[in-house]
């Protein structure tokens, strides 16, 4: 019987694949990178809880929550970018693997970047550690976007 190395996992991609908006910044960053002849995917990126699947450049000492895989522009200056994400962190700092998205009913409106946690079948916001971080709040049909 053949032995085979395991536990290395995959590597240059994340666990989450995610079409995202760049924040200001990350539209900065992309910019220059592409002026400088440097590959834009491979970017570290991390949400920025500035609006709906929003994200940043990672700040030195900052977590990378994701990285670019995919980009692409149609009006110079504008890109649409894919990022796959690794983990995310909670209010009270604590880092979590991610699995998937989910899009969840409230009654008392979340803002993007708020941690929270499911109490008694209904969305309660979590002043530290959650079982999701909100990356999209939906005001039209009162649903949010989970990260868990």
């Amino acid at each position: 019987m053949a032995l085979r190395s395991v536990g290395s996992g995959h590597v240059g991609l994340a666990t989450l694949l995610l079409q995202c908006t760049p924040a200001s910044a990350l539209t900065a960053e992309i910019t220059a990178l592409i002026a400088a002849g440097t590959e834009v995917n491979g970017t570290f990126v991390e949400f920025s809880n500035g609006g709906n699947y929003e994200v940043s450049v990672v700040t030195d000492g900052d977590f990378a929550e994701g990285q670019i895989v995919h980009w692409g522009s149609v009006i110079a200056g504008t890109y649409w970018i894919e990022c796959g994400f690794f983990g995310y962190l909670d209010n009270a700092g604590g880092y979590h693997s991610v699995s998937r998205i989910e899009t969840l009913p409230y009654t008392a409106e979340p803002s993007v970047g708020d941690s929270i946690v499911i109490d008694t079948n209904r969305l309660v916001k979590s002043a530290g550690a959650g079982q999701g971080r909100v990356i999209k709040v939906d005001t039209t049909n009162n649903t949010v976007d989970v990260i868990m």
